[in-house]
């Protein structure tokens, strides 16, 4: 079996915390980050970042919303998380909230 862990840094703290946070993952031994695109910074450019920064993790998204975002758009940014992380991506994408699409 294998254990993800949910990131939280990316709602509240700098990227340079997402990238510590899913370093020290990887070193603790989970097979996957997942990072939420809630508030705060933008899940799918911080695993860009973590993807070249921390080699071996799998990167997910938990969930990305696709109400404000073209699907060309959510499919060229994963392309590129993709290409940076080579090719350790799994993307969450749904509806999201109410109180997350109106703030």
């Amino acid at each position: 079996m294998k254990y993800g862990i949910f990131g939280g840094a990316v709602n509240d703290g700098t990227v340079d915390d997402v990238v510590a946070e899913a370093r020290s993952a990887e070193k603790d031994g989970f097979a996957s980050y997942w990072a939420p695109n809630i508030f705060g910074h933008d899940a799918l450019t911080c695993l860009a970042i973590v993807g070249r920064e921390v080699p071996r993790i799998e990167l997910g998204t938990s969930v990305v919303p696709t109400y404000p975002r073209h699907p060309h758009a959510i499919a060229q940014q994963c392309h590129t998380v993709a290409a940076a992380s080579g090719n350790r991506l799994t993307l969450g994408i749904g509806l999201s909230h109410k109180i997350v699409i109106e703030n």
